[in-house]
């Protein structure tokens, strides 16, 4: 094993993250939080038919953007515009914008 890897399973590495970025570095990956990047950032309270509990959605929501933007965390998602990473800005006005890493 080189110097700086962490096995975590058999199939994936953890590597550490550069000296630029501040430890503990995030990249939270997000599934099912934004479906519409272009609605959801712009209002938070937009939820989803499929969520079982349209107000811890809209809860969870609040919840991690204000968390990504604070903390200036890059995040991943499945349903995020190319290349699916990026980083949330808050504008101020309760909304949000996705800036994609590009």
């Amino acid at each position: 094993m080189s110097r700086g890897k962490t096995e975590v399973r058999n199939w994936c590495w953890s590597m550490r993250a550069p000296a630029l970025y501040k430890a503990p570095y995030r990249l939270p990956l997000w599934g099912d939080i934004v479906h519409v990047a272009a609605v959801q950032f712009a209002d938070p309270t937009v939820t989803i038919g499929y969520d079982v509990d349209q107000a811890e959605a809209e809860r969870e929501n609040w919840r991690v953007f204000d968390d990504a933007a604070r903390n200036r965390n890059m995040i991943g998602g499945a349903y995020l515009p190319f290349p699916g990473l990026g980083h949330v800005r808050d504008s101020g006005d309760k909304t949000c914008a996705y800036v994609p890493l590009n």
